[in-house]
């Protein structure tokens, strides 16, 4: 890992979690728990139309971007990894996003974390999103799985995505790191590493 790129990341880090500090400075935790509801009922689609436009104005999200992907972060359950961990990720990828999404989140559990993304140059999530999230768990020196939904092009269609999303969480328990729900054809040698991990699992852990 280039110590230049790692200084870079752990400073915009820094950065975030003090921006983070200041939002709570001046809103407190309510209008975070706010924000964080109304994302899960978008993710949920339990949301009447008329109550989501009106906490969407209310919040200032823009609903008229071409592209909405969800992306599931998810530590695996015997890493154990706390809020900390979590919150560490969370810092990265706030970071990270910067310039490049527009982003809106919520925990869905203390080990699963679940954003919206909206590309601002209008651009697919790819390989190389999945190739720097494997940078972000050498930084953070945690585990953690990424999925990421299929790209929506209208914010009624977000739950589309996060069912999409949803259903690769189940690779989790395997040794692929992370997965794009529009490349799930995988190649007969995954096929074969995913049959192998499940026969080591009890019926509780499948």
């Amino acid at each position: 890992l280039n110590p230049e790129e790692l200084a870079e990341s752990v400073g915009q880090i820094a950065a975030h979690i003090h921006e983070r500090s200041l939002v709570y400075d001046a809103y407190g935790c309510n209008m975070l728990s706010y924000r964080s509801l109304f994302v899960e009922g978008w993710l949920k689609a339990s949301l009447s139309r008329e109550d989501f436009i009106y906490r969407a104005r209310i919040l200032g999200i823009n609903l008229e971007m071409d592209n909405y992907t969800v992306v599931c972060f998810s530590a695996p359950p015997d890493a154990m990894p706390g809020k900390e961990n979590m919150s560490r990720l969370f810092d990265y990828l706030l970071s990270f996003f910067v310039g490049h999404f527009i982003c809106h989140f919520c925990f869905e559990s203390p080990s699963n974390l679940t954003c919206i993304l909206c590309s601002v140059d209008g651009s697919r999530l790819s390989e190389e999103f999945i190739a720097r999230m494997e940078h972000a768990r050498m930084i953070l020196k945690m585990p953690f799985f990424t999925a990421v939904g299929s790209t929506v092009d209208n914010y009624r269609d977000v739950a589309v995505s996060y069912q999409n999303a949803s259903e690769c969480l189940f690779l989790q328990y395997t040794p692929i790191r992370g997965i794009l729900f529009d490349e799930m054809i995988l190649p007969l040698s995954l096929h074969g590493i995913i049959e192998q991990d499940y026969s080591e699992l009890n019926e509780a852990a499948y």
